[in-house]
């Protein structure tokens, strides 16, 4: 192509340009496909693709996509950067995937990877991460390979995948401390890395975590933000098993918070929690009824507790508020009494309007469990609770109901009370998921489940070498019968 034959191909551009996108997709479309290939054409394809996948133009990137894999070749940065934030995923994913054709580096993996988990598809995106690492190791480049690391290890945290994504944060960390010259980590690395290690079952990974959301915090902006919401789950979902060492670096976390002026609310709520984490059993108990009952609705509900467990029955039917504890109450009466009928009645009614997880609620499944003739409807019960995140912890912890099914024969609810135990950290939690999920290997092994049991061994041993909460051990739904 002759230098005027260039210019006058730029000058077509910039003028269909100026017109619009339908106009320069139109003139593209008939245009440059006809053209022999050389640089100024391959910039013009590269500028028609970062107007037409931001505006949705499905025609111009089906025509022109493909000419991305002709050379010579431009630089694609912005091109994937348009992909990063268009508003039409299909289409980004279209344009990335043709880069990715094109030019296999680090960061176009990560954009297409990105947009892979965008629209669901979980299992790509791993893989074109993993490409990502492998390609920025063998290139040797440091940075690339510590942020293709990094978004795996998120990936895989987001999708339960916690044994891996803990591995690969002890991975980033022995390499980082290989070097003569470690990388910084920016503020969203750290909340990454954050996220995966509060999900360690060593204590002292935890503790590396919260010190990590304490830099964050002394930032403040957005990230301190999100820290302190980290940080908050955290201690929520922990309760009475955070660990002194924690409550000692999240105390440290709040005073940096309070020093940048974060959220003075939700401080005031962390506090908050890590005295009643201090505090001895006897007045954690007493605090919390004390929280219970400063409302009227809440005495009640105390005084029918008391009631029941002098012996006494859940009394009559109260209010609407009040019905979905008061039928778990009448449960663990009827049980205590052995009119199961009743109970069964009211079982089915607590599943029916989907009442939500309580104190009482978690003692009745305790008691109930073992009744082979409320099994139906206490399955299903108890499936939805510990399936919500946002439901409350048993008073004995998850630990001890996951105790009380197995020995009740309800092996899989097990396995998921383990699972909820392990994530706010009970202690002997990790312990007893291992021999939970050998023991389970083996009864499937017998039942000529094969994969699935060697599934469970590989599971259990991987936990073993790691240690981290893992939704690997966690089944299929469980069966009612």
């Amino acid at each position: 192509m002759s230098i005027l034959d260039e210019l006058e191909l730029r000058t077509q551009f910039e003028a269909r340009r100026a017109l619009g996108v339908s106009a320069l997709g139109t003139w593209a479309r008939t245009r440059l496909p006809l053209e022999a290939p050389s640089r100024v054409r391959a910039e013009c394809v590269r500028g028609v693709l970062i107007l037409s996948v931001g505006a949705g133009d499905t025609e111009t990137v089906a025509s022109l996509t493909p000419l991305l894999l002709d050379r010579p070749r431009v630089d694609l940065t912005a091109l994937l950067a348009a992909c990063e934030t268009s508003g039409h995923s299909e289409l980004a994913r279209t344009v990335a995937r043709g880069v990715v054709e094109a030019e296999p580096t680090s960061t176009s993996l990560l954009v297409l990877a990105a947009l892979e988990e965008k629209l669901g598809r979980s299992p790509d995106a791993e893989s074109l991460r993993r490409r990502a690492v492998t390609q920025a190791d063998g290139l040797a480049d440091r940075r690339a390979a510590l942020r293709a690391r990094i978004e795996l290890a998120r990936g895989l945290s987001l999708v339960g995948r916690e044994v891996d994504a803990l591995g690969l944060a002890t991975e980033i960390d022995r390499e980082s401390e290989a070097c003569r010259a470690p990388l910084s980590l920016d503020a969203r690395d750290q909340l990454i890395l954050a996220r995966v290690e509060l999900a360690a079952t060593g204590r002292y990974r935890r503790v590396r975590a919260i010190d990590r959301l304490a830099e964050v915090v002394a930032g403040g902006g957005f990230e301190g933000r999100a820290a302190l919401r980290l940080l908050a789950r955290h201690v929520e979902r922990a309760g009475t098993s955070i660990t002194l060492a924690e409550v000692d670096r999240a105390e440290a976390v709040v005073g940096r918070a309070r020093a940048t002026a974060l959220a003075t609310e939700a401080l005031d709520a962390i506090e908050t929690r890590l005295a009643l984490a201090r505090a001895d059993e006897a007045e954690r108990e007493a605090a919390t009824v004390r929280a219970i009952a400063a409302s009227n609705d809440g005495r009640v509900r105390v005084e029918r507790a008391r009631a029941l467990r002098d012996g006494g029955t859940a009394g009559p039917a109260p209010s609407a508020p009040l019905r979905g504890e008061w039928l778990c109450l009448s449960v663990l009466a009827h049980t205590r009494t052995r009119r199961l009928g009743d109970a069964l009645v009211a079982l089915r009614e607590i599943d029916a309007t989907r009442a939500p997880a309580s104190v009482a609620g978690w003692s009745m499944v305790g008691r109930a469990c073992a009744e082979r003739a409320l099994r139906e409807p206490l399955v299903s019960i108890a499936s939805r609770w510990l399936a919500d995140d946002r439901s409350r912890a048993p008073r004995r912890g998850y630990l001890d109901l996951a105790v009380r099914l197995e020995r009740a024969g309800l092996a899989d609810l097990a396995s998921v009370a383990l699972d909820r135990a392990r994530r706010v950290h009970e202690p002997g939690a990790r312990e007893l998921a291992i021999q939970h999920a050998i023991r389970r290997a083996w009864s499937l092994r017998a039942r000529g489940e094969t994969r699935e049991a060697h599934r469970l061994l590989a599971a259990a041993l991987s936990d073993a070498r790691v240690g981290a909460g893992s939704a690997l051990m966690s089944p299929s739904p469980p069966r009612t019968r």
